[in-house]
């Protein structure tokens, strides 16, 4: 197996993107026009495919002393990288089925050049986040991980420019971009992201005369790594700067009759991702400008005027953005991960941004369901309120329901973070006991209950299944759990959805 055969299946990823640069040019390739050939009785014991389905977070890490009694530096180098394939890297693809580029990418340069100078710095970008991960039950790894990562750093940093360009340059970056924010170093993390993003863009925007240095099927690799990683921060952060998205990646149509192979990150929903972080770039202008304080300047309501008129053009972008079917997706041979999971993934991918769109500017969902508010009456207002709120509840409910019926033993599981936390803010209780009519005190009607009881497992479910990420290292997860419960007491106190949007929350 070499490096061109590999690059062969990533050029599958997404088909439809190609047909939308066609201004980019194929060049070298990755890495470096190499060759790579090892004992293939060998490969096949590092990337045998697991017989039963098995969650990435399913087992403790149960690390102990793991690298105990490995006193060179070459044994210990290698027990951080079986570390890191045996335990991280099947937390960073959606599938599995011994096609994970995470794992089998890496695999090729470990066997191959793992002496190279040329890849010392991808090296250890990946050694210290698997330190970074071990450092989580033990904390004598602390400092064992800062050191990798600041090794990767200043070696990134004395990479030639023209060579800052190249896929493993790029995929260090990445991964020193999580190993950063796992270690709760959020500045060096938004750091490595925004070079990244720089290049891309940079790549991306390059008119036909230019010669680009990443090939097509490269630039869609790197790219959905970006835009899921921007997505996350976006959504967990409230202080991270959003990134304005280039016009010719913005607005990408699926091609119905392409045949798309999973990205490790987005699975199938490439192009939806991206419209999710421009929906996200979108709520997040028009919080900031909610909480302003800003008086009633004409400024202001300008400002206000082309946010809704942003956002009417995004719905109805949104709103036509297809979803692929199971017969476009070329299946990655994941036991626990059907196709059927990565289609449901973007099917809630999908509705979440609408769903956003809708909570954040109500005025689209009332044109969207073409209500009509012309006589001005103000129990017809309160009539088109409840029927906003009872279609945000609906979509919300529809979204997680869908999610938990992907087993825990998906791949896909790591990868829910942010539709959990985005649909909370949506799960109230109708906390009201009783319900007067014409001064009579009666029953609130069974349905009220049954929805109640709904609600609540999801509520269940959303807590269960963040939860079940615990190995994943860092502050993060704990604090997103305290940040849906803080959204619940906000909604079962208020009743009102105004009081507990979950962004809201997370920025303070």
């Amino acid at each position: 197996m070499d490096t061109t055969t590999v690059l062969g299946e990533l050029a599958q990823w997404d088909d439809q993107y190609a047909l939308e640069f066609p201004d980019m040019l194929s060049i070298e390739e990755f890495p470096e026009n190499a060759t790579y050939h090892w004992n293939a009785q060998e490969v096949s014991t590092w990337t045998a495919d697991v017989m039963q389905p098995q969650s990435p977070f399913s087992t403790e890490l149960n690390i102990g002393p793991y690298l105990a009694g490995l006193g060179a530096s070459f044994d210990r180098s290698a027990a951080l990288m079986n570390f890191y394939f045996t335990r991280v890297a099947p937390m960073f693809s959606c599938y599995d089925g011994g096609k994970n580029p995470f794992d089998h990418l890496i695999k090729q340069v470990w066997h191959s050049q793992r002496n190279s100078a040329e890849y010392n710095f991808l090296i250890k970008a990946i050694q210290g986040l698997a330190a970074v991960f071990l450092s989580k039950d033990d904390s004598t790894y602390r400092e064992e991980a800062l050191t990798l990562q600041r090794q990767a750093q200043d070696q990134l940093e004395r990479v030639p420019e023209p060579q800052r360009h190249d896929s493993k340059y790029l995929f260090a970056l990445v991964l020193l971009s999580i190993s950063w924010m796992y270690s709760q170093d959020v500045p060096s993390s938004f750091k490595a992201l925004k070079r990244l993003r720089d290049i891309l863009q940079l790549e991306a925007t390059k008119d036909i005369s230019q010669v680009s240095k990443l090939r097509d099927r490269e630039l869609r690799f790197f790219w959905g790594l970006q835009i899921y990683c921007e997505v996350f921060f976006a959504c967990t952060d409230g202080f991270y700067c959003l990134p304005s998205i280039p016009a010719q990646i913005r607005y990408v149509q699926d091609d119905p009759a392409s045949s798309i192979y999973p990205h490790p990150f987005t699975g199938v929903a490439n192009a939806i991702s991206t419209t999710l972080l421009e929906v996200i770039q979108l709520v997040k202008k028009q919080r900031l400008l909610a909480r302003s304080h800003a008086f009633a300047s004409r400024k202001h309501l300008d400002a206000l005027q082309n946010l809704i008129a942003e956002a009417a053009d995004l719905e109805q972008h949104a709103f036509t953005q297809a979803v692929p079917n199971v017969q476009q997706i070329e299946d990655p041979g994941d036991p626990a991960t059907p196709v059927e999971h990565l289609v449901k993934m973007a099917e809630c991918h999908h509705e979440t941004a609408l769903l956003q769109l809708y909570r954040v500017f109500p005025d689209l969902l009332i044109r969207r369901l073409a209500l009509d508010l012309a006589d001005g009456c103000e129990g017809s207002a309160q009539d088109v309120d409840q029927l906003l709120e009872k279609h945000c509840h609906a979509k919300a409910m529809h979204i997680l329901e869908t999610l938990s019926s992907i087993p825990d033993s998906s791949s896909t599981t790591p990868f829910q973070t942010i539709l959990l936390l985005s649909t909370s803010s949506e799960l109230k209780i109708d906390t009201r006991q009783e319900i007067h009519d014409f001064g009579l005190t009666v029953a609130p009607p069974a349905s009220g209950f049954l929805e109640n009881s709904r609600t609540m497992d999801m509520r269940q479910f959303v807590v269960k299944r963040l939860s079940s990420q615990h190995p994943i290292p860092g502050d993060r997860l704990p604090r997103l759990l305290r940040v849906v419960r803080k959204i619940w007491s906000l909604l079962d106190c208020s009743g009102k959805s105004e009081a507990a949007y979950w962004f809201d929350v997370v920025m303070q």
